[in-house]
């Protein structure tokens, strides 16, 4: 009966996953024609440079931590210690926090220079400065994701990355529309700053409360 039913459980985890996954693919493909239409192919290589330009400084500002605070929360959601898992939870939260600090101040500083290197020109600099805002808020993101799969409300996790992409659509459409390609950092931004709130909403149902952690205690 166990291996019936972690069986079904990863089949209803890959299924929800998988579901989520086709429809975050399909609000991405309407988000690209809008885009392709509104702000043309030269708008369409900024688009591409800023995506790469922000899950870079993402990924290493977060430096792996969410990866790793994944597994750490899985292991004591397992051992059914609330006061634990509240240290554990808001040890990793205040970690992500400092990482999203260090993306934004990364980012904003050295705006001109990632900006040459990524278009040759300063002129996108104050994009670069913009995407700064959506870096920090991306990280914080992903931690909260990092919250509820560790915890496994993959069902929330589902909810969150649909959300995130229709509200992401949403705000950049408008920002193509009347801004053209100034509006591309912007929306990118709004958007960021947009799944931070709809993640935070997820995670604070779970009911885990703030734990208060002195410095040895974050050092372990």
């Amino acid at each position: 009966m166990t291996h019936q039913h972690s069986f079904r459980q990863i089949l209803k985890a890959t299924s929800v996953i998988g579901s989520a996954t086709v429809l975050k693919i399909l609000i991405g493909m309407v988000r690209t024609k809008f885009a392709a239409i509104l702000i043309g192919p030269t708008g369409m290589g900024v688009f591409g440079i800023l995506v790469n330009l922000d899950g870079l400084v993402v990924t290493l500002a977060s430096m792996g931590l969410n990866c790793s605070g994944i597994k750490v929360i899985a292991e004591e959601d397992g051992k059914q210690d609330p006061v634990r898992r509240a240290q554990v939870v808001s040890c990793y939260r205040i970690a992500v926090g400092l990482c999203a600090i260090v993306g934004v101040i990364l980012m904003a500083a050295l705006c001109r220079p990632l900006a040459y290197l990524s278009f040759k020109d300063t002129t996108y600099a104050w994009m670069v400065a913009v995407l700064a805002i959506g870096v920090g808020c991306n990280i914080v993101s992903i931690g909260q994701q990092g919250v509820l799969q560790g915890m496994r409300r993959i069902g929330d996790l589902a909810r969150v990355g649909i959300g995130m992409a229709f509200v992401s659509a949403a705000v950049a459409i408008p920002c193509y529309y009347y801004l053209k390609i100034n509006g591309i950092a912007i929306g990118m931004a709004c958007g960021s700053i947009a799944g931070v709130a709809l993640s935070y909403y997820y995670v604070r149902k779970l009911s885990v409360p703030f734990a208060m952690l002195s410095a040895a205690e974050f050092r372990n």
